[in-house]
């Protein structure tokens, strides 16, 4: 399911970056504010309104393999084919593209004891809620108080070592894959998940896609996962158990944005 995950790039509003898809306003899957793509963002288990996508694009494994796309530092990623549905450009439909380039490798997070629970609610409801908008999340990173964890949460430059990755287009993506990493003690899931979600936006991000339907965005999505990203797909099996139910991207430590953001950037308050 697309733009589950994404948010307003708080990076962008603070003036630390300027990207393609800064200042965007379209809408996400979590509640409204977002970067405007029209990507998925969070672990391929049941749908909710935290931000976890359904399983309706997902293949195979107890809970569904990882199926949508969520994490990357990276601007250069690209996806080429001869037909429709990879290009920024678009096309007349939504369709995925025969193989996506430059996929990056997995960057490695570290835990750092930034925010309180109450901040890290305070930032969901200013850049990750049906209410937000870039002028609350805005005024939520440039708070002094909010300092420590804002760039926790996005680090400076779209560095992907805290709780957002980026596809891309630059939309802003919860860090599902960084916090699987940290409650599995290893990247044996994470990596490959975070690879996967990267492929998979990346293969379905056209102006065609945007525009799409839910089903004909499902469809290019799909199509994916057997095509262009068949290989990320298969390599993804290594988080079957954290899909199932009860594993971390499931119901577990790791199954919302807020619980991402706090497995990554929480002080124990």
């Amino acid at each position: 399911m697309r733009n589950v995950g994404a948010f307003i790039v708080v990076s962008c509003l603070t003036g630390l970056v300027t990207a393609v898809g800064c200042g965007s306003s379209s809408g996400s899957g979590t509640g409204g504010s977002a970067t405007g793509s029209s990507s998925s963002g969070s672990p391929a288990t049941t749908s909710s309104s935290s931000g976890t996508a359904s399983t309706s694009s997902s293949g195979s494994g107890a809970g569904g393999t990882a199926s949508t796309s969520t994490s990357s530092s990276s601007s250069t990623s690209t996806s080429s084919s001869s037909t429709s549905g990879s290009s920024s450009s678009g096309s007349a439909t939504c369709t995925a593209p025969t193989t996506v380039t430059g996929v990056p490798a997995y960057t490695s997070v570290t835990h750092q004891s930034a925010c309180s629970k109450a901040e890290v609610a305070a930032f969901i409801t200013a850049c990750d809620s049906a209410t937000a908008t870039n002028t609350t999340c805005s005024t939520w990173a440039s708070a002094a108080g909010n300092a420590a964890c804002s760039a926790c949460i996005q680090p400076a430059n779209n560095a992907v070592t805290g709780a957002t990755y980026y596809d891309n287009q630059m939309n802003a993506y919860t860090n599902y894959a960084g916090c699987v990493q940290l409650t599995d003690g290893n990247t044996t899931c994470a990596a490959p998940f975070s690879q996967l979600q990267i492929c998979l936006d990346d293969a379905c991000n056209s102006a065609a896609c945007e525009a799409a339907t839910d089903a004909e965005f499902n469809a290019c999505e799909t199509a994916a996962q057997s095509g262009a990203c068949a290989a990320d797909q298969t390599a993804a099996a290594t988080c079957n158990t954290d899909l199932a139910d009860g594993g971390d991207l499931s119901t577990g430590a790791c199954s919302t944005d807020s619980d991402v953001i706090y497995v990554i950037c929480g002080n124990g308050t």
